[in-house]
């Protein structure tokens, strides 16, 4: 099985991959990304179904997208009904926008927000760990995600649920190819 990459999803992480290559400061990144990330939650299309299956026996964070530098993460997390999502490290800055349902993020400290379909967040680096949880009782969530890469690095980061059929997408597999 092959995971196809639609024309949106395409876009959005082209114009991420940009955004990454030409910000001079986390804050430009995290402004214009912001940006771009708002308009890419809108998307019905943006998440190929590989990358948004969510499974009540655990969450699924997908990596949609494989930076070569190693700078950034795009990803998608897929929560079933009344499950928490993994521990997101926070050393780094991080994005998140709710494609499907609800979510209720946990950040280290305790403290709570309620996100609604299409809502985004932004956090700079040195944010804290967080959690999403989808507590519906009969409806999945789906999270888009973008963070520093350096949160991989952290002994306690989650992996990815990516199987070999549904590898993350690099800036070889988003090339346009130009004909005459």
């Amino acid at each position: 099985m092959t995971v196809v990459l639609s024309d949106t999803l395409k876009r959005f992480i082209w114009d991420f991959q940009s955004v990454a290559e030409l910000a001079e400061t986390r804050r430009e990144l995290l402004l214009i990304g912001g940006d771009v990330f708002k308009r890419a939650l809108g998307a019905p299309d943006l998440t190929p179904p590989a990358f948004a299956a969510a499974d009540s026996s655990g969450p699924r964070l997908y990596q949609l997208y494989a930076d070569a530098l190693a700078r950034f993460v795009l990803a998608s997390l897929a929560l079933a009904p009344n499950q928490e999502g993994p521990v997101l490290m926070g050393a780094g800055w991080r994005m998140a926008g709710v494609l499907s349902g609800a979510v209720i993020r946990r950040s280290e400290g305790g403290a709570e927000a309620g996100l609604a379909q299409g809502a985004m967040e932004t956090a700079r680096a040195g944010g804290g760990a967080v959690q999403y949880s989808n507590e519906s009782p009969d409806r999945p969530a789906l999270l888009l995600l973008a963070f520093d890469a350096a949160n991989l690095s952290a002994p306690a980061a989650p992996g990815f649920a990516n199987g070999p059929e549904a590898p993350p997408f690099d800036i070889f597999t988003i090339q346009t190819r130009l004909e005459d």
